[in-house]
């Protein structure tokens, strides 16, 4: 039981770790939208290292 907790205790800590990061993101993905990519060439960059973040948030 003690690790199950443990567990869920964990996934939370990582959760609000990652949190910032998913608003910048959906901020940053607004933008380029709005701006057609002009501006923010080098967003796809970006937003496949946060992609590649989100998937190994969500496998640990």
């Amino acid at each position: 039981m003690h690790d199950i907790y443990h567990v869920i205790l964990k996934n939370r800590k990582i959760d609000r770790l990652i949190m910032p990061f998913e608003a910048l993101y959906c901020v940053w993905l607004i933008i380029t939208l709005i701006l057609n990519f002009k501006l923010f060439a080098y967003s796809i960059d970006a937003q496949f290292v946060l992609i590649t973040l989100f998937y190994f948030s969500g496998w640990i």
